[in-house]
């Protein structure tokens, strides 16, 4: 009788303690670009630029600071990168790595399907005041 006491109490307790009795917990968020309908937030910074091989190229809208897909829908990681700045941002001299940047408006050729990735983002250095003056 007494194992039997013994053995009912010990079923008691796990059945107290198991995680099905336990209220579920919301993992942390992952953090990302959060996404606008015209693209994804692009925090206060310089002008920008991302490749990814096999997907149309991304660039930051200085007006509305949204990352967003190249509208022709066929733009890709082929091109050069100054180049590439220079069709967004026309006083573009210089391109050099930025930080990494996690975004969900990547798109196929033809702007089809979304995709959501982390790459590297490209900065496009712009002429200087003193530079246009001379």
């Amino acid at each position: 009788m007494r194992t039997s006491m013994l053995s009912l109490a010990i079923l008691m307790l796990l059945a107290a303690t198991s995680s099905a009795n336990r209220p579920w917990r919301r993992p942390p968020p992952i953090r990302h670009a959060v996404p606008t309908p015209q693209g994804s937030h692009a925090d206060d910074g310089p002008p920008r630029i991302m490749y990814w091989s096999g997907k149309v190229n991304q660039h930051v809208d200085l007006e509305r600071m949204t990352w967003e897909t190249d509208p022709d829908g066929v733009s890709g990681a082929n091109l050069d990168p100054l180049q590439y700045c220079q069709k967004w941002y026309p006083n573009t001299v210089e391109v050099r790595e930025h930080a990494p940047v996690t975004l969900a408006t990547w798109r196929e050729r033809g702007n089809v399907n979304e995709h959501t990735s982390r790459k590297l983002s490209l900065e496009c250095l712009q002429e200087s005041i003193d530079q246009l003056a001379t």
